[in-house]
Parts: C-alpha cells; structure tokens; sequence
C-alpha cells in the first residue's frame, strides 16, 4: 500500500506522520462515474447506475459471490461502514501513526450531497478513542473557510460552536486543523493587495480558536505560484513566520510538495515548493531559511563547563561534549510540557561506576 511506503519514509527520516482522515462528509458523488454525473438529470443517473450494476452482474456473476453494496439512502449502513472503517485503519497503524484528524470538514456544508449519519462528528470520536490508545491526538480538521467564519462571526460562527460543543460532551479533541488553501487566482491576488486575509485578520482567528483550550494546527496550505514564484515565497514566508509566532500554533504542514501533481482541480495552481522537475522553487528556499536555520540554536561553550545554560527554540537537540578526552553525543528533547532541565546520561561507564 501506498500508505505503508510513506510511513515507511517518514519513520526512516524522523518525520512525525499524521493519520488523513477517518471521517469525511463526502458527497455521493463521489461514488459515481464520470459518465453518469454527466448526464445531470438524477433520473437518468439511477436508470445508468441501474445498467452499470446489470452489466457488471452479466459480466461477473459466475466468477464473483461476494460483493460490497452499500445503500446510501440508509445512515445506519453509513455509520457502521464508517466505524469499521476507523477500526480497519487503527489496527493496522495504532503503533505507527500517533497523530489523527478524526473528522474532515464538517462545518463547511458546501455539498449538500454529503453523506452524513445523526450525530457523526461526535460518533467518530468516540469509536477512534475506543480504537487507538489514549495518549494518541485527535484533531478535527477544517477548510479555509473557518478563518473566515470566526474574522466575521467570531464565536457564533458553526465551526467554532461544533468544536465548543465536541469539548462540552467529552469528546478526546486534542487539536483544533485549520486549512489555508487558497484555490484561485483571484483569491491568492486579493490576498497580496490587502483586500482579505490580513495579519490581522489571521491573528483575530488564531486568537479567536486558541479560546477553545487546543493547539492550533495550520494543516493544508496551498499558496499558489498565479502571480510568480517570488509571490509565492514572499507569502509564504510571512505567514509561516506569523504561525511560528503564535504561541497556540503546534505544527504546520504544507499541502502539495511538487508542481503539477496535486488533484486535479488543484493542479494548474502549481501550489507546490518544488517545480515538476523535482528543482526547489524560491518558496522552498524562503521555508528553508526559516526552518533549517532562522529557526535552529546553535550553541558552543569555549571552556569547560558544570551546567551550561542557553536560550534556544523548542525541539530536539544534539549535544557534543567531551570527558577524558573522548568525545560523546547524546540527543536531547526540549519542549514547551517538558523539563526545562536535562542532564547528560550517555557518561562512561566508569564514571557512573565511580559516583554510584
């Protein structure tokens, strides 16, 4: 499976993988062939599905005895397809992937067509926290139009109140996704000249969600390249320096990585940091400025020294010092829940022998 070579990747390469995603209000439609969404007229799309199942049956009918069938109309179906699916995906990741978006989408409602069940967002919580171990993040996740909703709303807008309501009832949300796609021309341009999405505006919303008590996790960001590469990098990099600056903001993740290779309603956008020949673009250069060096603390200490003490960013550090003359590393974590305190335990063994 594609899923396990990616997770594969990001294990050989300390890369933290997170689970996309267990529950989805996705449209009918995407069950249906190209050629009968054509045809429009709801009619004459039960009458070609009527044909399409006919067909495959005349097709297969000696050589295939089971068949999966799933009847939209019955939410009850739905849900239980739903919870197995969660179950499916947990046990084969549980011991992989300690980070989950839950739910997708669930407060923008821009397909009426969705398949949904009573109580969905609520139910899908509450059978992921049955399936994968407690200390496992759960996030729910929205699209862009949550910034949006809360700049004009603010704590009356529906994304807001759904995830209020979530954490009233118990529901494990650990974090709180907010995607950052901008999906045309227009809209990225009116970005550039200040017509919407100002730091102001971005900094009301993250204020405004950070009230809920949950890391922020900037989760999708499709900058696209309509204006040029170097628009692309400047905005890029103001608004990651505006997220890192956020002291709610836990992690963001940039959506599509090459040019040209997105969905295909979101390939001509050519969101990506590297071009379709694999050569990094100024967006990539700007990200890794920030990342690989604005970013990382870098510390030296010129005589020996008991306790060294340092200002530095949160993550994790290697360590070089030397004793009797031999040099030693060690990895150290420094988070925002962890000791602000480390000590060295990679000592000689005759050292440790000798203060026991």
């Amino acid at each position: 499976m594609q899923s396990d070579t990616a997770i594969a990747f990001c294990e050989k390469n300390s890369i933290i993988p997170k689970g996309h995603t267990f529950s989805w209000p996705i449209s009918v439609s995407h069950f249906m062939p190209a050629w009968a969404l054509d045809l429009k007229n709801p009619d004459l799309i039960e009458a070609a599905t009527n044909r399409n199942i006919r067909d495959i049956a005349d097709r297969y009918r000696d050589r295939i005895k089971i068949w999966d069938v799933l009847d939209l109309k019955n939410p009850d179906l739905i849900e239980a397809a739903s919870n197995r699916n969660i179950r499916d995906i947990a046990e084969r990741y549980r011991d992989r992937i300690k980070i989950w978006d839950v739910v997708n989408e669930a407060a923008d409602y821009r397909d009426k067509g969705s398949i949904l069940y009573d109580d969905y967002v609520y139910k899908a919580f509450k059978e992921a926290e049955r399936c994968l171990p407690y200390d496992d993040k759960f996030l729910i996740n929205e699209t862009t139009a949550a910034w949006y909703q809360y700049v004009r709303n603010e704590q009356t807008g529906r994304f807001f109140l759904l995830v209020k309501n979530l954490i009233d009832r118990g529901a494990k949300v650990d974090g709180i996704g907010l995607q950052f796609h901008f999906f045309s021309d227009k809209e990225f341009g009116d970005v550039l000249d200040g017509k919407t999405f100002t730091p102001r505006d971005m900094t009301k919303a993250l204020d405004g969600y950070a009230k809920l008590g949950r890391p922020l996790h900037i989760t999708e960001i499709t900058i696209p390249t309509s204006r040029g590469e170097e628009a692309q990098a400047y905005f890029a990099k103001q608004a990651y320096r505006l997220f890192f600056s956020h002291p709610s903001v836990e992690a963001i993740t940039w959506w599509n990585m090459r040019d040209g290779q997105a969905a295909s309603n979101e390939a001509h956008l050519n969101g990506g940091l590297i071009r379709d020949d694999l050569t990094p673009k100024a967006s990539y250069r700007a990200l890794e400025q920030l990342i690989a060096k604005d970013w990382q603390t870098n510390v030296s200490f010129d005589k020996p020294v008991k306790n060294a003490h340092f200002e530095g960013f949160y993550g994790m550090y290697e360590v070089s010092y030397k004793y009797n003359g031999k040099e030693y590393k060690q990895k150290v974590w420094f988070g925002k829940k962890s000791d602000k305190s480390q000590s060295l335990t990679s000592v000689p063994t005759d050292w440790r022998k000798r203060f026991r």
